[in-house]
């Protein structure tokens, strides 16, 4: 254990983070200790990170009718499970093909912003560091957004209640326009 490990980060919504905008389009609260960083992820529509606590955010978007589509096509869509699962299975997949020793927890299904959504912890390691994210997933009507939020594996639990406070804070602006 790091000698910087501290007890469970346990933020106050309202005081501790900031709402984030993405066009008109969606906000989002985050950390007020995390800063922008549009390096994070070339297609991340919003990233940020804190480099002295050593965590990550960004947020990420689909067009449902293409994802569905190209996964029909490819015959990697479970018709007995919601758009909401296939999709949190297919990035908890992709995820693990660049991890060594990938686990993941159960997909939990619920709603965010009236949305359907799942949320799921993975851990992996990657270039020689244990690394856990939580993943949330949000079905709108046009888009799906995934949000990954991710630190060492040693400061998962310290993060836990951040990560979910942010996933669950997702809402959406413009519906129309996603």
């Amino acid at each position: 254990m790091s000698i910087f490990a501290s007890s469970d980060e346990k933020l106050d919504l309202e005081k501790d983070f900031k709402t984030e905008q993405y066009e008109d389009e969606y906000r989002i609260k985050i950390p007020k200790y995390m800063k922008a960083d549009t390096g994070l992820h070339a297609d991340a529509s919003l990233a940020f990170q804190s480099s002295l606590k050593e965590v990550a955010i960004l947020i990420l978007d689909e067009n449902i009718k293409e994802f569905k589509d190209a996964l029909q096509f490819l015959n990697g869509y479970d018709d007995s499970a919601s758009f909401i699962e296939n999709y949190a299975n297919i990035q908890i997949n992709l995820i693990s093909q660049g991890l060594l020793y990938p686990e993941s927890g159960d997909i939990v299904v619920n709603k965010i912003d009236e949305y359907p959504a799942a949320q799921v912890w993975m851990e992996g390691r990657i270039d020689g560091l244990d690394i856990a994210y939580f993943i949330t997933c949000i079905e709108t009507e046009k888009k799906v957004y995934f949000i990954m939020s991710y630190t060492s594996k040693e400061k998962k639990t310290k993060f836990e209640d951040t990560f979910k406070k942010v996933g669950s804070s997702f809402e959406l602006i413009n519906a129309s326009g996603n």
